[in-house]
């Protein structure tokens, strides 16, 4: 089915996916399989630490769980209610989690308790988040449009952005650019959207795809965009004007997640149908970066 998200290890060797069937964690170059068992539902997101020690997955079980790569075994279980997503801080000593009641959760990763619960303002589902790269940020992405900036230090929200479209505009998929200056949002409208950090601007608008966006993933060195949509397509844009390079097709199926290498020479796509456990696909590109 579906593979809803993709993290990379950052050394390279290991690409995680996420969705309908399960959680696989692949071991590169070769693409060797390792099924994690333990969810008992559909996983949404997943994230590798910043050091590659650990794995957390977010689910519609009610759970998130932690995983140490070393051994591949299962080392916490904290309850969160039905989860669309997690994400490290930076220095890798906290965890982000957004659940379905629209709670942005923090726990010491260290011993797993929860430092504290942030409810956003509409209290809709919180479907994508990301901890900005000096860690002072976690921008939110909520089921009605809201997007909203907390400070991770003051445990309030400094931004709230509101009102950009009269469509349905889910913010399905989130990721800061690298720099920090800027972050990336997918919506339902099938815009990509990219934001200035420090005032809550949007700075571009891309009309990416037909029917709904659903992911987007900055390429390391900040200079490429990818984004994935329910038109079946996986596309690669450059984020200074808009222009789209590369697009590639999935033939039957919407695509869900995107994902960049560490050293940005691969692009992976994930795909899937619902309800169908058979059809999902997780396929890696060769980039040609020249």
């Amino acid at each position: 089915g579906p593979v809803y998200s993709q993290s990379w290890s950052p050394d390279g060797k290991w690409v995680a996916t996420a969705g309908f069937a399960g959680l696989d964690l692949w071991q590169m170059p070769g693409g060797t399989l390792n099924l994690l068992e333990g969810h008992t539902d559909y996983i949404w997101g997943v994230a590798f630490s910043p050091d590659g020690q650990w794995l957390a997955s977010s689910s519609q079980d009610g759970t998130t769980r932690l995983w140490e790569l070393a051994g591949l075994k299962l080392v916490a279980t904290l309850d969160t209610k039905p989860a669309f997503s997690v994400a490290w801080k930076p220095r890798g000593d906290q965890l982000a989690v957004g659940n379905e009641d629209g709670e942005l959760l923090i726990y010491d990763a260290e011993s797993y308790a929860r430092i504290r619960s942030l409810a956003g303002a509409d209290h809709t589902p919180l479907l994508s988040l990301a901890w900005s790269p000096d860690g002072k940020q976690i921008a939110a992405g909520y089921w009605s449009g809201q997007i909203v900036l907390w400070d991770a230090r003051k445990a309030k929200i400094s931004r709230e952005i509101n009102g950009y479209s009269e469509q349905r505009c889910d913010v399905n998929g989130l990721q800061w650019a690298p720099a920090g200056t800027q972050f990336a949002t997918a919506h339902q409208d099938g815009a990509i959207r990219i934001w200035e950090a420090a005032n809550g601007n949007l700075l571009r608008t891309i009309p990416a795809h037909e029917g709904w966006a659903r992911g987007v993933a900055w390429s390391a060195d900040g200079r490429l965009l990818a984004s994935s949509g329910e038109d079946k397509r996986a596309c690669v844009w450059d984020p200074v004007n808009g222009t789209q390079l590369p697009c590639i097709k999935h033939n039957f199926m919407p695509v869900w997640s995107v994902s960049w290498s560490p050293d940005g020479t691969l692009f992976g796509s994930g795909s899937g149908l619902y309800d169908n456990p058979r059809s999902g696909v997780t396929i890696l590109w060769a980039v040609n970066r020249h």
